[in-house]
Parts: C-alpha cells; structure tokens; sequence
C-alpha cells in the first residue's frame, strides 16, 4: 500500500501493486475464515424457546428483507404442539448459524421473494425441525452434495466457509442441517435438534 502510494497511481506497476493487495485481503479473509471454522467455541447450552428465535430472526431481518421486497412469513406459531418447543443450545451459537442461513437467503433473492420460517416436530417426538425456505434461483443439483463442504461455493466473492460453519454449529448441538433446492424456484434448509427436556417450575426459557 505504501509502495502504491508513492508510486504513480497507473502504469503497470501500479497495476501489479493493486493486484497484490487485492489478493492480500482475499488471503485475509481465508484466514479468518478458517480461523472461525477451527476454533468455533463448545457450547454452553441454555433453554431455548425455538419459536421466540425464528420471532427475533424475522424482526432482525425485517428492514433489509423491506427494502428488498422480500417477504418474511412465520409458520407453526398458531399450533399448540409446537408452541412453547425449546432446546438446550448455545444462543450465541444458535444464533450465528440462524443469522447465516437469513443472509443466505436474502442474498438468493435480490429482486424480492418470499422467505419462510417454520417451526415443526417431526416423526421423532424428541426432535424439533426450523426451516428456512426461500424463492430464490435455487441450487444447480450438482452443486447441492457439497454445498456443506469447506471452501466450496458458487459466488465469486465468498471463502465458502459459512456453511461449513454452520453445519458443524449443527452437529456440535446433536443436531443436523440439511438443505434441498429446485433451480428457478427456491432452496430449503431443514434444521433438526434434540428437545430440551420439560423445564423445572420456575426455570426461564431464554431467546437466542
């Protein structure tokens, strides 16, 4: 940066400068990157009240999904069965990985779309499912078996990281993340977790 300073702002040495520090901050970024990957801190679980979570995901994102168009839909908080459902998870953690997959996305869906969160059980009574469901392009099927991988990504700017990131968020909880995608019409990711067990009389339930 200093050199490219004192050096004339064009020329072909000017140019090779420019490309070393562009190519220096990509080599930044991968490093963070790896860095949030490998030392991705042990949970330390709370009681989380799942529905509360998705509720201040939808409020956090609710401007920038606005000004995009999008519109963001709440799924499962009129069923009694699935109202008060609550798992023992790192909020910070949780957290993360839910703001992650709302960046994701929203960022499928520049010219506006739908973004649903839903909340559910599935056949397994001791498990809860959260879903993130979007309208955007969608996922090419060849591309799909290593969405999850590190350093695999289709956009030209990202590390390809975060959802590895968020995978082993997953399994760090017992829990797994997966995704499914039709091309032209949207992407799911499904996130399943153990329930916390009932909590004893007089112990809060916090939001992530």
């Amino acid at each position: 940066d200093l050199l490219l300073r004192q050096q004339c702002q064009e020329g072909t040495e000017a140019g090779y400068l420019e490309r070393i520090l562009a190519s220096s901050g990509r080599l930044e970024e991968v490093v963070s990157q790896v860095h949030a990957y490998v030392d991705l801190p042990a949970p330390r679980p709370e009681r989380l009240d799942l529905m509360a979570c998705l509720e201040d995901l939808a409020a956090q994102y609710g401007p920038r999904a606005q000004a995009q168009g999008v519109e963001i839909k709440l799924l499962g908080g009129d069923d009694p069965l699935v109202a008060g459902l609550a798992v023992a998870a790192d909020p910070k953690l949780l957290g993360r990985l839910g703001r992650a997959l709302m960046d994701n996305a929203l960022e499928a869906m520049p010219q506006g779309g739908s973004l649903t969160l839903g909340l559910g059980t599935l056949s397994d009574p001791d498990r809860a499912m959260l879903s993130f469901s979007d309208t955007g392009k969608g996922i090419d099927p060849k591309d799909l078996p290593f969405l999850f991988d590190p350093f695999f990504t289709t956009k030209v700017d990202a590390v390809g990281m975060t959802l590895a990131i968020c995978r082993r968020i997953a399994e760090e909880h017992q829990g797994e993340l997966t995704a499914s995608s039709t091309p032209g019409q949207g992407t799911t990711f499904l996130l399943t977790l153990p329930m916390a067990p009932p909590a004893p009389a007089g112990e809060e339930t916090v939001r992530a």
